[in-house]
Formats: C-alpha cells, structure tokens, sequence
C-alpha cells in the first residue's frame, strides 16, 4: 500500500512542476491548492530535498523549486525516496533476511513477477505525463 507520504510527494512535484518555470513555490500556496496541511508538507518536501529532488531558498521570493525538468521524475523514483518499500512481501524488501524457504519456495517467482511489474509500472510514469494525462 501507497502510504500519503508516497502520494503527497507526488501531488507536491505534480503542482510545483506545473507552476511557471524558474519561481519557486511556497509550501502554504501548495498545501492551499492540494488542501493538505502545511506541516506535513514540510516532512514530505524535506525528504524530497535530501534526495536532492527539489532545493529551498529562504526569505522574501523564497520557496521550492524542482532541479530537473517534470519529464525526468519518474512515480517509481519518488515512491522508492518517499515509502520504506514499494516490495508486496518481506523478502523482495532491501536488505532482507535471506528466506530459509527461499529455494523451495513456490510463490516466489510470483512475488518477483509481480514486483517486477510495479516497479516498470512507475517507472514508466513521469510528472509530465501526470500534467498532459496522455498515458490515461
């Protein structure tokens, strides 16, 4: 499951990259806009900045801004910055304990089927193709 850390990450990408190029935006007119609070946008934007996604600048005209163009943010590169796993079982997470059943396993070739969907699922999605909605 997707938890708000993951989905808001993305709402604040999707509205910053749609403000005009080069001005950044403050987290009150996001959390305005998305209606989500403006603590929580602060938790969110500050892993977004440690993973070097977006920068901040302080003081009057200060804000956020995103440091590649909404083409280069993939769904799948924020949900793995922003969620502790995007794997639907314990032993695909990283790091993982190896599985005592691992070679006798039966559903894990389905396991790894299915992880490997999602992943290229997201990773096929940018923030610009969430603004132009052509892919849906």
């Amino acid at each position: 499951m997707i938890s708000t850390k993951g989905r808001y990450a993305i709402r604040l990408l999707l509205d910053m990259a749609e403000q005009p190029s080069g001005t950044p935006v403050t987290l009150d007119s996001i959390a305005e806009r998305q209606d989500i609070s403006k603590k929580y946008l602060e938790s969110v934007v500050r892993l977004l900045v440690t993973a070097k996604m977006v920068k901040g600048s302080s003081g009057k005209g200060g804000g956020y801004q995103l440091l590649r163009k909404p083409e280069e943010y993939t769904i799948g590169e924020i949900l793995r910055k922003t969620e502790i796993s995007l794997a639907p079982v314990a032993c695909l997470m990283d790091n993982a304990d190896v599985c005592p059943r691992e070679k006798n396993c039966k559903t894990l070739p389905m396991w790894i089927n299915f992880n490997k969907m999602v992943n290229d699922f997201f990773d096929d999605i940018t923030i610009a193709d969430l603004i132009s909605g052509d892919k849906f």
